[in-house]
């Protein structure tokens, strides 16, 4: 039987995976849909595929001590995820996904600030070694394009994000966590995308499903993750 960090890297691993697909189908998308519209898509297809669960345990599954976290954490990830579509919208998908990847980085030094978690030697090499990959990709010579620092920015939210989401599995479960994030955040971008709505195609819809599948696995592989 796999101890629990295994099972951990594991789904972690499994977490990196799913939004690098996810990324590659917004960039899709956004070639002819407002970013903001698809941001809104990835958070409402993905609670579709929660459908399901939800039904199957009932409403009460959702009763919670612990509302404003998750609200929180539904705010951090909405603005997050739309600072992260702007970016793939605007530089090439390589950079966009590597910029991404510098959350694991933030939520090291977030975790260390606010729930004062230990960084050993090794971690902190690792990160420093990552910080200096991170201006490597920014590039900061040859004048930082600003969907550079958008997706930085995004970077830092998501870490936030991943901050409050390894709070809440201590007292709550794993799937109630990814329900009440996909609900906070699709009624967060409501509103904006409203005023910027395109009627997607019968195609579209079809990457939408997609786009739904990849963002709810990856949130449910990252929770899991971080629960072991």
């Amino acid at each position: 039987m796999l101890s629990p960090n295994v099972r951990g890297v594991l789904w972690m691993l499994a977490a990196v995976t799913a939004p690098t697909a996810m990324f590659a189908v917004a960039k899709h998308l956004i070639r002819d849909l407002p970013v903001m519209e698809v941001s809104l898509f990835r958070m409402a297809a993905a609670l579709v595929f929660y459908l399901p669960w939800l039904m199957r345990h009932g409403i009460g599954i959702m009763r919670t001590e612990r509302i404003g976290t998750h609200f929180m954490r539904g705010f951090f990830g909405a603005t997050s995820l739309f600072c992260m579509m702007y970016a793939v919208a605007n530089l090439i998908l390589a950079n966009a996904t590597v910029l991404g990847f510098t959350i694991p980085l933030w939520t090291i030094v977030l975790a260390a600030l606010f729930m004062g978690e230990r960084v050993r030697l090794r971690r902190t090499v690792a990160t420093v070694v990552g910080f200096i990959g991170m201006v490597v990709v920014v590039q900061p010579q040859a004048g930082v394009a600003p969907a550079a620092l958008v997706a930085l920015g995004g970077a830092v939210l998501a870490s936030a994000a991943i901050t409050t989401m390894k709070e809440l599995t201590r007292t709550e479960p794993a799937d109630r966590i990814v329900v009440y994030f996909l609900v906070f955040g699709a009624a967060i971008l409501t509103g904006p995308a409203i005023h910027v709505w395109q009627t997607p195609s019968a195609e579209q819809w079809g990457w939408v499903a997609l786009l739904g599948l990849f963002g709810s696995s990856g949130q449910t592989f990252l929770t899991r993750a971080y629960a072991n």
